[in-house]
């Protein structure tokens, strides 16, 4: 166990290892992803993503505090994305991944409530 706040740097390293998986508390109303269902054949999960990445969001962060914790699998160094499951989405949705901008993931990572709480699992 290690009480410190770590990088983006450290938090990557660890997912490029063989089946590591992170569980991370984040506020919910700061993260700002997108879902992708790698289910349905008829959607451009491509071109969802580069409209993501590309698009000068807004943030909807409501000033509050909502803890959720999702689990970070991936990333893309490229598209300063990561990608992660998200536990509150309802039953059937094991197909559907989701993906948030390094930027909002730090933002609502480090958001006051959640300790920078983080969880590395190794299967």
């Amino acid at each position: 166990m290690r009480k410190e706040s770590l990088s983006i740097e450290f938090i990557r390293d660890r997912l490029k290892e063989a089946n590591c998986c992170c569980i991370v508390l984040i506020n919910a109303n700061e993260l700002n992803g997108v879902n992708l269902d790698l289910g349905e054949a008829e959607t451009d999960n491509d071109l969802l993503v580069d409209t993501y990445v590309n698009a000068a969001q807004v943030s909807r962060s409501s000033g509050s505090y909502q803890g959720h914790f999702i689990v970070l699998i991936g990333y893309d160094q490229q598209k300063q994305i990561f990608i992660y499951r998200n536990p509150s989405l309802p039953s059937g949705s094991e197909k559907v991944i989701s993906i948030t901008k390094y930027e909002y993931f730090e933002r609502a990572r480090k958001s006051y409530g959640t300790d920078e709480d983080i969880l590395f699992i190794y299967l």
